[in-house]
């Protein structure tokens, strides 16, 4: 076995529980109340609480597991109520108004796939955990590319704490790069957008083989015949070339860490181009 394999393994070992979309260890629950908005804190003091045993987290708990089984549009009060067991009107005293409801859900959100506060010092595994991390909570709440996409999503209410959070966490992971703020910014902003085209194309490949009621191998196997005829009728060397490497890649984990290793090594590119060019002005 060569250099290039023993690493690979050891970080297949290393990330091997990512790839299962474990993600990072989920916050608990007092990490959630400290990233809560002011203002819904303020709320909880007004007026006369309700004769029900319930607090915040309890509805977002159950806002997000409708959500996670019937899609962002079914996260309803009302949906909420049934959900925990409770009268409509008892949600309002936590949770004003719908718009209120979504930044909650939103912040949740934003914290369950933030980066550590600190580093580790290993820039690579630090920015392969901050796309691992993202893959997880996206396949964990494939709701969340309907709810990001969404009129709602961009109003101003939906940013908190959790939002900045993330943010602040997610640009921590790149301050030892010897690189200037504008490159960082740029990394991660790629690193973001694979992550999260390839988890949508993810999900939709599943979707596809559900809805077509076939699996992918089942759906090769009845396309056969017809490829066949057409390489019959002309030649296509790398569409061949590329239907006998096609299995390697099945498997999502691995055209997913792929993909990122490749991001990941035209970032150590870019890194020893600069201490290159560091020394040589250094030896003038």
């Amino acid at each position: 076995m060569d250099g290039s394999d023993e690493m690979g393994g050891g970080r297949r070992g290393r990330w091997d529980e990512r790839r299962q979309g474990a993600g990072p260890p989920r916050p608990t629950r007092d990490e959630r109340m400290a990233v809560r908005d002011e203002a819904v804190a303020a709320r909880m003091g007004r007026g006369r609480r309700p004769r029900v045993n319930l607090d915040v987290e309890q509805i977002i708990d159950a806002a997000m597991a409708i959500a996670d089984r019937e899609g962002p549009a079914a996260m309803t009060m009302r949906r909420i109520a049934a959900e925990l067991g409770v009268g409509v009107m008892s949600l309002y005293w936590y949770v004003p108004t719908k718009r209120d409801l979504e930044a909650l859900v939103l912040e949740r959100l934003m914290v369950e796939s933030a980066p550590p506060d600190e580093p580790t010092g290993d820039w690579r595994e630090d920015l392969a955990s901050i796309a691992w991390a993202s893959r997880a909570n996206i396949l964990r709440h494939e709701w969340m590319v309907d709810f990001f996409s969404s009129a709602s999503f961009m109003s101003m209410e939906t940013f908190g704490h959790g939002f900045l959070r993330h943010i602040e966490n997610t640009l921590r992971m790149t301050e030892a790069l010897p690189l200037d703020f504008m490159t960082k910014m740029t990394i991660v902003s790629v690193l973001d957008d694979f992550t999260r085209g390839a988890t949508v194309e993810e999900i939709v490949n599943r979707r596809r083989w559900e809805a077509a009621g076939v699996s992918r191998e089942e759906f090769q196997e009845k396309m056969m015949p017809r490829m066949q005829e057409l390489f019959a009728q002309t030649t296509y060397p790398m569409v061949e070339l590329f239907m006998e490497h096609d299995d390697e890649l099945s498997d999502p984990d691995v055209r997913f860490d792929m993909g990122l290793q490749l991001i990941l090594d035209g970032v150590a590119h870019r890194i020893a181009v600069h201490e290159a060019g560091e020394r040589n002005l250094t030896d003038r």
